[in-house]
C-alpha cells in the first residue's frame, strides 16, 4: 500500500542475444546485416536502461558509438550487456519503487552535463 512499483520484467525476458559467429576473430568488422542487427538490439535494450537501470546507460551510450562501424567484440559486448540486464532484473534490481511523499516537502534535482547548463534556453539539464 502506498507504493507504486515501476518496472520492465516481460520487455526484459523478451531480449535476444544477438548471433556471434564464434569462429570469427573479435577485433574484426561485421557485415551490414549485422550492424541492423547490432543497432535494433541496442535500441531495445536502451528502452529499459534509460527507464529503470540507468547504472547501465555508461556501456549503452559506449555501445552506440560503435553503430556505423561494428565488430564481433561489440556484438559480443552488446549480448554481455543483455545478460547484465537480466540478472540485474533477475535479482530484482530493475525496479523503481515510488513511495507516497508529501508533495509540500518535494525537490527537484535534475542531472547536468559538462556544459553546466550553459546552452542557450538551459538545454543541457
Amino acid at each position: 500500500p502506498g507504493v507504486i512499483t515501476v518496472h520492465m520484467d516481460v520487455y526484459i525476458d523478451k531480449l535476444e542475444l544477438v548471433k556471434v559467429d564464434k569462429k570469427d576473430l573479435l577485433e574484426t568488422d561485421v557485415g551490414p546485416a549485422q550492424i541492423a542487427s547490432f543497432r535494433s538490439v541496442l535500441e531495445k535494450v536502451r528502452w529499459p536502461v534509460s527507464h529503470v537501470i540507468p547504472e547501465l546507460s555508461y556501456e549503452v551510450s559506449r555501445l552506440a558509438q560503435k553503430s556505423t562501424k561494428v565488430t564481433h567484440q561489440d556484438m559480443k559486448d552488446l549480448n554481455d550487456l543483455i545478460k547484465s540486464l537480466k540478472k540485474i532484473k533477475a535479482n530484482g534490481g530493475a525496479r523503481i519503487r515510488l513511495r507516497k511523499m508529501d508533495l509540500a516537502e518535494a525537490v527537484v534535482v535534475t542531472p547536468v552535463d559538462a556544459s553546466f547548463g550553459n546552452e542557450n534556453g538551459l538545454n543541457s539539464q
